[in-house]
């Protein structure tokens, strides 16, 4: 967890409002993205909202084939973004395990 104090100091009538990270500046040796491992795994949750391990399957499905079609385009905008692309940072464990939580507490 990062730390953040506020000093406030008072300077010739002007305030002026400083911020003092500690222990973790802008979050550079953080592991964790808004809870989540990384941000690629946290924006697979965020845009597809998985619900079932099936539902991961077909993501995991989709999105390498739709990496492998830009890879393999004559296109240099479609290869800058295959370049791009990490997939291998998503952690589907960490992203099955949510589904797996989540379906155990809707039952």
């Amino acid at each position: 967890m990062t730390c953040v104090h506020v000093c406030v100091f008072v300077y010739e009538s002007k305030r002026v409002t400083r911020t003092l990270l500690t222990n973790k500046i802008l979050h550079m040796t953080d592991t964790k993205y808004n809870g989540w491992t990384n941000r690629a795994t946290w924006l697979i949750n965020l845009w597809y909202e998985p619900n079932t391990t099936s539902d991961l399957d077909w993501i995991k499905e989709e999105l390498e084939e739709r990496a492998s079609d830009l890879s393999n385009s004559e296109n240099v905008c479609d290869k800058i973004m295959s370049d791009m692309l990490d997939l291998q940072a998503i952690d589907w464990d960490e992203l099955k395990e949510h589904v797996e939580t989540e379906e155990t507490c809707e039952a």
